[in-house]
């Protein structure tokens, strides 16, 4: 299956990414943790992904404008 895909082939993640739009990793990953931790909900796996893609400071800037609001 796999060698039935052409070498052009993009995922919408990466056109997203290089045409500057947003990505589904904030849909994905970052509004999760933050509903999460917002309802009190430990999320060590998803820190983890987080941690590992560099967006620990995404992640804390959602979690004070998610936490403001409460």
């Amino acid at each position: 299956m796999v060698a039935s895909i052409p070498p052009s082939y993009r995922t919408s993640l990466k056109e997203d990414h290089d045409k500057g739009r947003p990505t589904e990793v904030k849909a994905q990953i970052m509004d999760v943790l933050a509903l999460g931790t917002s309802a009190g909900v430990e999320m060590p796996a998803y820190r983890r992904i987080v941690d590992a893609l560099s967006l620990a400071q995404l992640a804390d800037a959602t979690a004070r404008t998610t936490t403001k609001g409460h």
